[in-house]
């Protein structure tokens, strides 16, 4: 059974699964907002479009942590797509994040920066 707060916008304070957001037979979690919440894999996460995470820890080194994918490719089984997602103070264990080398640019950038509290903002669309 699902427990009530995960169909709550925002999800806040919480621990789960990236997998437990997802709605019935699809990949994507579209338009969801989480605050304050450790998320567990394991997973990886495709940064498809519009996906801001601002001030979020992530565990791993950063060459394991980033799955590079080539521009030509049309699809990928097995992932999660996020979509329209907003992640805010937020810690992620054992989460991979996959998407073409020019979204992985900008996102390696954000989580390598002396900043402790990072911003990344998807700046394409898949």
């Amino acid at each position: 059974m699902t427990p009530p707060w995960l169909v709550e916008d925002p999800i806040s304070h919480r621990s789960f699964r990236l997998v437990d957001l997802l709605e019935g037979p699809a990949q994507i979690i579209s338009s969801r907002t989480v605050t304050d919440s450790t998320i567990y894999g394991p997973a990886v996460a495709i940064l498809i479009n519009s996906v801001t995470m601002t001030h979020c820890v992530f565990e791993g080194e950063p060459e394991g942590l980033f799955w590079e994918l080539q521009p030509e490719r049309q699809f990928v089984i097995g992932a999660i797509g996020l979509v329209g997602c907003t992640f805010e103070r937020c810690q992620f264990q054992g989460v991979g994040f996959a998407g073409t080398k020019e979204v992985l640019d900008v996102f390696r950038g954000a989580v390598q920066s002396s900043d402790p509290s990072p911003t990344f903002a998807s700046p394409l669309e898949l």
